[in-house]
């Protein structure tokens, strides 16, 4: 998720230098951020209350997160 999230400030800021990020992709860059909180909390909690080891309810909250940045590495890439 490291990479994936650093090359997407890399890519986004590169737009943003250079003028060429759409209305989309800067509305995208503020908007994703809390759906992808919320659905980390709400994996966590469940993965809480179902009895699972901290490890297990971290994983729980960094997968959505890790998607989400792997997605947008992804997408910005092309």
């Amino acid at each position: 998720m490291w990479f994936a999230a650093s090359e997407v400030i890399w890519l986004r800021s590169w737009q943003m230098m250079t003028g060429t990020m759409s209305t989309e992709e800067a509305t995208k860059m503020v908007l994703e951020k809390p759906f992808a909180f919320v659905q980390a909390a709400q994996d966590a909690g469940v993965s809480a209350i179902s009895g699972n080891d901290p490890g297990a309810i971290t994983r729980a909250a960094v997968a959505p997160l890790r998607k989400e940045a792997r997605d947008n590495a992804r997408r910005l890439r092309n």
